[in-house]
């Protein structure tokens, strides 16, 4: 079992838990989450896409929005 961790680090709260069967499902949810929350952050934040940033590797994916001080992080976790 795979869970997608995302943390809202400058809330410093969870933002979400997501649970998964395979590695693929989990990866693929964690992809769609990081571009979704890129995505709104451009169209809703009022700062530059200069300010907005993301990567996305094997396990791990991040957004941040320099301008605001903002940022998300994800993780698929094996349990």
């Amino acid at each position: 079992m795979f869970l997608v961790i995302c943390y809202a680090v400058h809330e410093k709260k969870l933002a979400g838990v997501y649970q998964f069967h395979s590695q693929d499902e989990a990866f693929a949810c964690m992809e769609m989450d990081v571009k979704n929350t890129y995505d709104e952050e451009i169209a809703n934040s009022g700062n530059s896409m200069d300010d907005i940033d993301f990567d996305i590797d094997e396990t791990k994916g991040i957004v941040t929005d320099h301008a605001a001080d903002c940022c998300w992080t994800w993780e698929v976790v094996e349990i």
